[in-house]
Parts: C-alpha cells; sequence; structure tokens
C-alpha cells in the first residue's frame, strides 16, 4: 500500500480543520492518525454519528439547561465564592474529543504570577490552580515543536495530580479551589 495517500479535500474545510487542530496543538497529519488508528480500535466509524444530540439530549443548551462555561463566566464565579485570581488567566475544558484538558499558554507566564483555570464540564466543575512566578522552571514544562512560544499542555482528565501527560509535571501543589456550577 502505497503510503503517501493524496487526498481530494475542499481547500476551505481544509483551511477551517487546520485552524482548530492548531487551537489545540496538533497537525493535519498527526490529526488524520488519530482518526484512522480510532476507525481501526472501533472497527467502525459510527463514533462519527453516536454523539449527535437528539433533541432531548441533555447537553443540548436550552435557556434552563446551558452546560457552556466562558472563561469570563469562570472567572465571575470563582470571585463570587471569594477566590482571588492572578491577572494572567488560562482556562481549558474537558476536550471533548481526547480524555484531557488542552491549553496552549505563553511560556512567559511562566515568570508571572498566573492563574489556570481547568474546566470539567460532564461533571461540571471547575477547578482553580494560582501558580506563582516562576515557580515552574520553563525547562519543566514541553512546549509546541511549531510554536515554541507556547506551553503543550495536556492535563489529563479525572486526574487527582493534574498532571501534564507531555512533561509529567503535576500542578495539584497549586490547586486553590474545586467549585461545581
Amino acid at each position: 500500500m502505497n503510503e503517501n495517500v493524496t487526498l481530494n479535500i475542499d481547500s476551505e474545510l481544509l483551511r477551517q480543520a487546520n485552524a482548530i487542530f492548531e487551537a489545540v496543538g496538533i497537525d493535519f497529519s498527526t490529526a488524520t492518525r488519530m482518526f484512522l488508528k480510532k476507525v481501526v480500535k472501533e472497527q467502525s466509524i459510527l463514533f462519527l454519528i453516536n454523539n449527535i444530540p437528539t433533541p432531548i439530549d441533555p447537553l443540548i443548551p436550552t435557556a434552563d439547561n446551558d452546560p457552556s462555561l466562558t472563561k469570563s463566566k469562570a472567572k465571575n464565579l470563582l470571585r463570587s465564592k471569594g477566590y482571588s485570581l492572578f491577572y494572567n488567566v488560562t482556562f481549558a475544558s474537558k476536550n471533548k474529543g481526547a480524555y484531557n484538558y488542552w491549553a496552549n499558554p505563553e511560556l512567559a507566564l511562566l515568570d508571572n504570577d498566573w492563574s489556570l483555570i481547568l474546566n470539567d464540564w460532564k461533571n461540571r466543575t471547575i477547578y482553580l490552580f494560582n501558580i506563582p512566578a516562576k515557580s515552574i522552571a520553563r525547562s519543566e514544562l514541553v512546549v509546541r515543536r511549531d510554536k515554541p512560544h507556547l506551553i503543550d499542555l495536556q492535563i489529563m482528565y479525572e486526574d487527582p495530580t493534574f498532571t501534564d501527560t507531555r512533561s509529567g509535571y503535576s500542578f495539584s501543589k497549586y490547586k486553590v479551589a474545586e467549585i461545581n456550577y
């Protein structure tokens, strides 16, 4: 089988997909490999259509049930509960397609006081971590290959140590709040 496959993909669709891939820190080739591995593992492509919400799906936002939590809403909720946040704030929600929280904060944030908010939208819980300036050495975290000024942060979901899978660094010592919403 030829390993160099040529695909006929609409350029606008590819542009939009690449923007999403870039936002989560992967390239087209990696995303394609991930997709193919899932197809092989599941021996099916039903996962592409099984998660399409139906009108009775409780995760469909309605006036009474809005599961979305923005960075701004999370900051306001934390402040309303009496928690302080640093000026620099990174917000990451549990990734819908993977078992982690993904974020690409600026590497320079490590030189400043920094708040990290993780949003577990499945359990409707947010976690606040306040990280003092220079408490994490730049060499302790992994940066993106394509953008070395950005940290490639991938914190494992449902991990009580809040460990970054890329570097092995645990953020648990900086956790100051866990709030249900």
